[in-house]
């Protein structure tokens, strides 16, 4: 178990919102077998290995529209409430039908934000679509597009994930 240890104040500019997301299927067609395994090195992901065939997707937020939070819940026991949220522009049948998957199938995702920090979330059981609306927007100004909340319950925290290990994740993205 961890323990807790100094922190400190940080003294620099730091700025909120995320600025890429990577996703990929949680569990193999089984709903149970892993579709990646990760390496820890100093407490971070230093490498993620994909099952043979899984081809993770980058998912382009509209600028300043995504998000993650890792809130503490407590019922039963204690666990990591982590969710997603991410907004999408242009409603159509393609973006329809790919965000069925998010809707029906747990994801793994890997988040960069706008410091320059990847993390991974659902890394164990998946995140999974909490909300998903379209809509056309009644305004030139409204959105045109999908607000999308994928969530799920994880034992800890989303883990940090190495500028390498995202590196090599991104280079087996589908075309």
């Amino acid at each position: 178990m961890a323990k807790l240890t100094n922190i400190k104040r940080g003294n620099g500019y730091s700025q909120g919102g995320l600025v890429a997301i990577i996703a990929f299927p949680t569990f193999a067609a089984n709903g149970i077998t892993p579709n990646a395994t990760f390496m820890l090195t100093d407490g971070k992901v230093s490498d993620i290995a994909l099952a043979v065939g899984v081809v993770p997707v980058v998912l382009e937020s509209e600028l300043d529209k995504a998000n993650y939070t890792a809130n503490l819940t407590i019922g039963a026991g204690r666990y990591i409430a982590q969710a997603l949220g991410f907004t999408l522009s242009g409603a159509d049948g393609s973006k329809n039908k790919a965000l069925e998957d998010v809707d029906l199938v747990p994801h793994t995702f890997v988040v960069k934000d706008r410091n320059g920090k990847y993390f991974l979330l659902g890394e164990k059981n998946g995140l999974i679509a909490t909300q998903n609306n379209a809509g056309s927007g009644s305004a030139a100004g409204d959105l045109n597009g999908y607000e999308v909340i994928v969530g799920g319950a994880e034992n800890g925290r989303p883990a940090e994930v190495t500028e390498a290990a995202y590196a090599s994740l991104s280079t087996k993205l589908a075309a």
